[in-house]
Order: C-alpha cells, then structure tokens, then sequence
C-alpha cells in the first residue's frame, strides 16, 4: 500500500488565505496576524510526519489537524475558528476532495 500524497499547505498559502478572510469578512477587519510563528505550526501540522512516516489514513484527517492546529495557536487576534475552517476547506479541495464550506465546517467542528 503506498503512503497518502497530500498536496500540503504552505505559508504563503496561509497567509493568502488569511489576507483573503480578512478582506472579505467585515467582521475579521480588524484581526491582525498576532502570532507570525504559528504559520509555521500550521503547515507542519498539514504535513501529518512523524518520525517520518506519515501518520494521516486520508486527507480528511490532514484537513482537521489543520484546522485543530489553527483554533489552538490563534495565529489571529481574532477568528482563528474561521480561518482554520478556511484553511481545512483549501486542503480538502486542493487534493480533490469536493465538499461545500458547510460540510468543512461540520467536518472540523463536528469531527466527523
């Protein structure tokens, strides 16, 4: 059986995306980028490696560590549960995965 190929996040990525919600999101207007290191925490967590074996049985899994990562190192001041819902999505679509933005959502906080 070979290993789950997960097209990963990157930082740019993240930080598109963050610039993105926060543009579009009237409510995030005023979210800023309070912990820049947490990006780095996030696209790790994508990457689901551990002792260099990937560790995800599908990129459903990779989409919620993402997510879980996001809500608890708050890269935001603000909206962080937002964010991680917005950065799962782009995982999940990004490797073929066709879900609308409320079966992410329920995906990531209904962790099913």
């Amino acid at each position: 059986m070979s290993a789950l190929q997960i097209q990963l996040l990157s930082e740019a990525a993240i930080l598109a995306a963050t610039d993105e919600l926060v543009a579009t999101v009237p409510e995030l207007a005023d979210a800023t980028l309070a912990r820049p290191w947490t990006i780095s925490a996030i696209v790790a967590a994508s990457s689901g490696v551990i002792a260099g074996h990937r560790s995800f049985p599908a990129i459903s899994a990779a989409a919620q560590a993402v997510a879980y990562a996001t809500f608890h190192v708050k890269p935001l001041s603000f909206g962080n549960t937002a964010l991680g819902a917005l950065l799962a999505h782009i995982l999940l679509t990004t490797n073929g995965e066709e879900l609308s933005f409320a079966e992410t959502w329920d995906l990531v906080k209904g962790g099913t």
